[in-house]
């Protein structure tokens, strides 16, 4: 719990005060085609819960290179276009 509070914190300070812009970008790019992140047909900004999301505030969450997708799209040092494909395919 302390170390999701952690992440939460870290990223909503790093998305709001630092030059995160490049992270986020490539991060929610991802995010943007993810049917998780939808709502009717369209990116709605979050990990959406109601979809099997972690309910998340992806520009916050994308801001914290720590942190990674809870479906192995992105995170430390990593992208994956083919778990992005399988979330598409489910």
């Amino acid at each position: 719990m302390i170390n999701k509070l952690r992440s939460i914190f870290i990223g909503w300070y790093r998305y709001l005060f630092t030059d995160s812009k490049a992270l986020i970008k490539e991060r929610t790019n991802l995010c943007k085609r993810c049917p998780i992140s939808q709502k009717n047909g369209k990116y709605s900004g979050w990990c959406r819960v109601a979809n099997g999301g972690c309910g998340c505030y992806l520009n916050a969450k994308s801001a914290f290179e720590e942190e990674s997708c809870d479906f192995g799209v992105w995170g430390p040092n990593f992208t994956s276009e083919e778990n992005l494909k399988q979330l598409i395919d489910k």
